[in-house]
């Protein structure tokens, strides 16, 4: 256990204090919200104001999975409790305003939700997975999260989307 921890506290380092410049700390806020309400909230939007059924269906699960995923996340943070990079590494450059627990990262869950749901109902979306992976690597070099919560945010989210899907009827 003290070996993947130490991984994750190196690989930590090497996105949050290595790759730091001024280009990052203004495109990365930026790059997070692909993971925020708003954005998910706007994509959905477009889906629904479609012809096609198929896209219409697709924003339905995008919101059903942001309820879903907000759900899920806020109870795994309160089970498993882990504190932000800032309140354990003391050298954590942190770049924007995180509250609460960190596990799992509910931008990431909320990014691979997303881009799992238009993969698998329209049959798309390898552009939504790396805007999701970019999702999880600025919120670790904001310093709100570690790798750990960001991998548990894609396996979360991607399970959350891919079981909407599954479960919701035929257009």
């Amino acid at each position: 256990m003290a070996v993947l921890q130490n991984l994750d506290i190196l690989l930590f380092h090497l996105i949050n204090h290595a790759s730091s410049s001024i280009i990052f700390d203004y495109t990365m806020p930026v790059v997070s919200e692909a993971g925020g309400d708003l954005f998910l909230i706007t994509v959905s939007l477009v889906f629904l104001l479609s012809k096609r059924k198929e896209a219409r269906m697709t924003g339905i699960l995008i919101l059903a999975g942001l309820a879903v995923s907000s759900i899920a996340v806020s109870a795994m943070k309160n089970f498993f409790a882990h504190p932000r990079p800032a309140a354990v590494l003391c050298d954590a450059i942190v770049r924007t305003r995180a509250y609460g627990f960190s596990f799992p990262s509910a931008h990431t869950t909320k990014a691979f939700m997303m881009a799992t749901v238009v993969r698998f109902s329209l049959g798309r979306g390898a552009v939504l997975y790396a805007l999701a992976i970019a999702v999880g690597v600025a919120r670790v070099y904001l310093g709100a999260h570690v790798p750990s919560d960001i991998l548990a945010g894609m396996v979360t989210g991607t399970l959350i989307g891919y079981l909407l899907v599954r479960l919701a009827p035929r257009p």
